[in-house]
């Protein structure tokens, strides 16, 4: 079957769906010249008899939240009365049509038959049957000649509201602000790019136009927007910070406030600041208005109640001390010595004042926050959280102390690292037998200090005969400088090199390969990446310290963004709660301290471990669900390190189906109704046919290590990968630049601040 790139539904709305458009340029031109040209380009455009022209099209509905669904409904009346209008005045055109020439001139590229598109639309587009081609193919052919007069009809409407804009253009402005400036002509080119709507060059001129003017019209709307949202939010509009809300929604990948004006075609600063307070209402609105929007029937339930309606609650740690005794004075809250005694452990006399909590609980080391939805002040033990975080990272920060001390990286030097991974699929057929498939990737890297020089090739030839002839005939068909009889060669020998100077924050890299599917591309062109600025100055630019800090302190820096976004920032949103907040991060936090806490590694001689074993993860998920659930039939997992730089690692993991859904449907038998122990059964067993395996083991040194691992889905496939890795110290030193002469395309240029800032 041959690719469809539209459906019958995306015919007519086709040519309405360009976006291209072009500023009106203040030059001189000879106005005479330009409007015969422009007449005789529109002369290509014919519409029927004027009668035919629709000129009572429905009044406009108001421009503001609806512009689009406005212009396409206004469209739609307009096709609906041009097609039986143009029949009407036709009758002897739609006699003589042919709507199987037609198909085969518009449709057959996407089909391979008419009855294979006839079977398609009864499926997928409600036809009722077979009968609906002709008139379908008729609708087809007519939508065309309306989507002309609809272009004709806008374009004049514009130039009757705005004398001598358009006369003011000419075709080479437009394709120009366009981009087309390439080795084809602009004219060439846009029409390769718009094929399916222009056909010959003299099409060229009014397609502009008409983008011109769509986009223009657009912009019209944009501003009746504007003018809505300013009259709807003055608050925002008056507090609206242009500059911030650029930066952060266009300007992050690099985009200056120039390149956004002419990527939307916005032609005055007016324009730029309609669209950008647009946007940002469309991005914001909805917490804006959710006070006054129905949330589920909540505004309605006498039950409910939000904000500082519900009486005000004091959460400490994730529990709501009930007996709490709480007041609130301008937008302070306080609270009796004993309520402050028994939350923060301090020893106040109670002298029958109310102390503030927030001065009570920061003099503690307590971090205070509020929920306006709950109408809750929640403390939080700030250094009791971030250590128990940082415990349930034990593990981890025990494997990077024991990487970091047997690296044996010396500045200075260079260093060679060659891998190999082996990868084997294999296709389980009770049948027919088993079948192999091979892939081999090799890796060399250059290293030394900061700068890396990588290159990696494989052979995937074997992979062709996992895909089959049919399919690669038809990825051929594609690619017309290729030949069935070349793919072998070109799979065996794929190759990525690559550049990363870290200090400078430059990086290249080569394809070759590309070259075979891209003209403009070269063996020896290479891409370039720009960041202007290196690893270390990213980091203390957007973290504040350096890779070694970062490493040796990651345990740390991850307990701090843990404790900022996952408790103390998720405590104060409206959609959430402190005590629901807390139960999350104390969910997370026991899954990393099951699989990283300090229980987790045991020290003996020279040796540490890391272990963790199927009980304790099946305990684990049982503890947090409430119920008697088993998730793994096998959890185990060993890494082994030794103090002459030497480890061995195993992994074994395989899930238990039946056990998740007997957990499952347990959680909702609360009758003891047997039917909920069946459909367990027989979901678990319907599960198993998915049913898979993980094992890895491998062993070795930081300097040379050999692995392997194997996934096992039953009944269907195995995949096993088989790697073995060495480095060896050498004088050879990677390079900075790619090879001289090289063809080399800067693809990412950002600067300093800029970056930073995205961090």
């Amino acid at each position: 079957m041959k690719n469809r790139s539209r459906l019958l539904s995306l015919l007519t709305a086709g040519a309405l769906a360009l976006t291209l458009t072009a500023p009106a340029l203040a030059t001189e031109v000879d106005d005479t010249a330009l409007k015969e040209a422009i007449a005789e380009a529109e002369a290509i455009l014919p519409v029927a008899e004027d009668d035919v022209i629709i000129t009572t099209l429905p009044e406009p509905l108001p421009a503001g939240l609806n512009v689009e669904v406005t212009q396409e409904d206004e469209y739609e009346v307009f096709l609906e009365q041009f097609t039986a209008q143009y029949a009407q005045e036709h009758p002897e055109e739609q006699a003589a049509f042919d709507p199987h020439a037609y198909w085969q001139e518009n449709y057959s590229e996407y089909w391979d038959s008419e009855e294979e598109f006839i079977e398609e639309m009864i499926e997928w587009e409600g036809w009722e049957s077979a009968d609906q081609f002709d008139q379908t193919m008729w609708e087809s052919y007519v939508s065309d000649k309306a989507n002309q007069a609809w272009q004709v009809q806008e374009v004049e409407t514009y130039r009757a509201a705005h004398p001598g804009e358009l006369e003011a253009l000419t075709q080479e402005q437009l394709l120009a602000w366009l981009g087309y400036t390439e080795t084809l002509t602009p004219a060439q080119q846009y029409m390769a790019e718009f094929s399916w709507a222009v056909k010959t060059e003299e099409e060229v001129l009014p397609y502009l136009l008409w983008d011109y003017v769509n986009d223009r019209n657009w912009v019209a709307e944009t501003h009746e927007t504007f003018l809505t949202y300013q009259a709807q939010y003055p608050d925002q509009w008056a507090e609206f910070d242009i500059e911030t809300f650029f930066k952060e929604e266009f300007a992050w990948n690099g985009q200056t406030k120039e390149e956004t004006m002419a990527y939307l075609h916005l032609l005055t600063e007016e324009e730029f600041v309609e669209r950008m307070f647009t946007d940002y209402v469309d991005y914001y609105h909805w917490e804006w208005d959710r006070e006054e929007d129905d949330w589920g029937g909540w505004d309605d339930d006498p039950d409910y109640n939000y904000g500082s309606d519900k009486p005000l609650q004091l959460v400490v740690n994730g529990q709501v001390m009930e007996d709490a005794v709480l007041s609130a004075q301008d937008g302070w809250s306080y609270a009796d010595r004993s309520t402050l005694n028994a939350a923060l452990g301090t020893h106040y006399v109670d002298e029958g004042e109310m102390i503030s909590i927030r001065a009570a609980a920061e003099a503690e080391g307590w971090d205070v926050g509020w929920n306006e939805h709950e109408n809750a002040v929640f403390l939080i033990d700030k250094a009791a959280a971030k250590e128990r975080i940082r415990e349930s990272f034990t593990a981890l920060e025990e494997i990077l102390d024991w990487s970091m001390e047997h690296n044996r990286l010396e500045p200075g030097k260079s260093y060679k690292t060659t891998e190999t991974c082996d990868i084997t699929f294999t296709t389980l057929n009770s049948l027919d037998g088993d079948t192999d498939y091979k892939l081999r990737v090799t890796l060399e890297m250059l290293q030394k200090d900061n700068t890396l020089e990588l290159t990696v090739k494989v052979n995937a030839a074997d992979v062709l005969k996992l895909i089959g002839d049919d399919i690669l005939k038809l990825a051929a068909d594609e690619i017309p400088q290729l030949s069935l009889s070349d793919l072998p060669t070109l799979m065996k020998g794929l190759e990525l090199n690559a550049i990363a100077d870290l200090g400078s924050g430059k990086f290249y890299w080569n394809v070759p390969v590309l070259s075979v599917f891209d003209d403009t591309v070269k063996p020896d062109t290479w891409y370039g990446a720009d960041f202007g600025m290196g690893l270390e100055e990213l980091l203390q630019e957007g973290l504040g310290l350096g890779s070694e800090e970062l490493v040796s302190g990651l345990t740390s820096y991850l307990a701090d963004y843990i404790y900022e976004e996952q408790l103390l920032s998720s405590s104060a949103r409206w959609w959430n709660s402190p005590v629901l907040a807390w139960e999350e991060f104390d969910d997370m936090v026991s899954v990393l301290d099951a699989v990283m806490g300090p229980d987790r590694v045991s020290k003996s001689g020279g040796t540490l471990t890391w272990k963790v074993d199927t009980a304790t993860m099946n305990g684990l998920f049982a503890q947090m669900s409430g119920t008697d659930v088993s998730l793994f039939k096998d959890y185990e997992l060993s890494y082994v390190m030794r103090n002459d730089g030497t480890f061995s690692a195993d992994m074994k993991m395989r899930p238990d189906f039946e056990g998740m859904m007997k957990g499952l449907y347990d959680s909702y038998d609360y009758y003891g109704s047997s039917i909920y122990s069946v459909v367990s059964i027989l979901t678990g067993r319907f599960m198993g046919l998915l049913d898979f395996q993980v094992t890895a083991h491998s062993a070795g040194s930081m300097d040379k290590a050999t692995g392997t691992m194997e996934y096992h889905q039953k009944n269907a496939f195995k995949l096993k990968l088989d790697t073995e890795t060495d480095r060896v110290e050498t004088k050879t030193a990677p390079a900075l630049t790619p090879p001289e002469g090289a063809d080399v395309i800067m693809v990412v240029e950002l600067g300093t601040e800029l970056l930073a800032d995205f961090l």
